[in-house]
């Protein structure tokens, strides 16, 4: 009898990763139809069928004993204390996942037969340490929390471990990686600010002091955009920053910047580039200036604000769903060639930012 064609060999004929091959046979639709139907057809051509016995055989292996079938996911983060941390590294929020990663990470998770479990690295010796306890515990999944400092991957035995890495660390890691799309993010604050009319954007964005790939990624979106709109007659000055957005030094340059360019809107992280317009030179939003968030959190100040609502929820989700993938296939230690997937965006309309009135 001929050996049965497993998802390997199909995502190797189609050229996709496994997880893609996993997900278009499930008819999940956030894989395009033609890449689904580049999976389909490579399945039949090399006779794939599922095995209903395995899958039913992991289901059970999957949810037999207890809440969570004995299986946890652990959630690692390195947190020294806030005391203890540089000023770049304090930016990161000093908790195990932000607080707004976590309703996506822990639901999913609960969703999939998991429970979840929260390891400081800082409070073991050392990598090697903390990898003995999860294995003994026979825990195998790990999500890799943004990184506080500048070091190296654990020196976690990760060959016993199925790993991905939830958001930007201080470094890139050798892990598959689900993180924001942040070329995407301005390319598509652009487009939406130019289809109500403005032609002078202004574009506020931190600088961190540390090479973060978050910084590059707009830095670059904001030049490519520049160009691509050119022929409408858009310009969009950049300012770039690494001062305290609070402090006196930001708030005289970046209102000598506002004189100089005169933008019809500001484009920038949060409500406090606008509070510095209409606190400093006493400006009013929107009758002066428009302004759209790069960064919505759904709080109240945020309620009317136009912008991206950070898409945090989908992002922990996909991990978590990512990380299963993994473990179900098996696939442990560090991959050959790392995958990382970024989460997109949605455009908000708001009252900070109505459509211009011609004439």
């Amino acid at each position: 009898m001929a050996d049965r064609i497993s998802l390997r060999q199909v995502a190797r004929e189609a050229s996709v990763s496994l997880a893609t091959v996993s997900m278009a046979l499930r008819g999940d639709t956030r894989i395009l139809p033609a890449t689904r139907e580049l999976v389909l057809a490579a399945a039949r051509r090399l006779g794939y069928e599922p095995n209903p016995t395995l899958s039913a055989l992991a289901q059970q292996r999957w949810q037999t004993t207890g809440k969570f079938g004995g299986n946890i996911l652990a959630v690692v983060y390195h947190d020294k204390g806030a005391e203890k941390l540089s000023r770049d590294a304090a930016y990161f929020s000093p908790e195990p996942l932000p607080s707004y990663q976590q309703p996506g990470v822990a639901a999913y998770a609960s969703k999939l037969g998991y429970g979840v479990e929260t390891f400081n690295l800082a409070t073991y010796p050392n990598g090697r340490a903390l990898g003995r306890v999860l294995h003994q515990r026979g825990i195998r999944g790990i999500i890799l929390a943004p990184l506080y400092e500048p070091i190296h991957e654990p020196a976690i035995e990760w060959a016993h471990f199925s790993v991905v890495s939830l958001g930007a660390s201080l470094f890139q890691t050798p892990f598959h990686t689900v993180d924001l799309n942040c070329h995407d993010q301005i390319m598509l604050a652009l487009e939406r600010i130019i289809n109500l009319g403005y032609r002078r954007i202004g574009v506020v964005l931190l600088r961190h002091s540390i090479n973060l790939i978050h910084d590059e990624e707009r830095e670059g979106a904001c030049l490519v955009a520049a160009t691509k709109w050119k022929s409408l007659g858009v310009k969009i000055p950049l300012l770039l920053h690494t001062a305290d957005l609070s402090s006196d030094a930001f708030q005289d340059r970046y209102v000598a910047w506002f004189k100089k360019h005169k933008p019809e809107c500001i484009l920038g992280f949060s409500n406090g580039y606008k509070e510095r317009l209409t606190l400093g030179p006493r400006l009013r939003c929107p009758e002066d200036f428009g302004f759209a968030s790069l960064h919505l959190m759904g709080d109240t100040d945020n309620i009317n604000c136009a912008g991206i609502p950070i898409n945090d929820t989908e992002r922990g989700r996909y991990a978590v769903y990512l990380l299963d993938l993994l473990l179900r296939g098996k696939e442990t230690g560090l991959p050959l060639h790392p995958i990382v997937h970024k989460v997109g965006f949605e455009w908000r309309d708001g009252a900070t930012l109505p459509p211009v009135r011609n004439g």
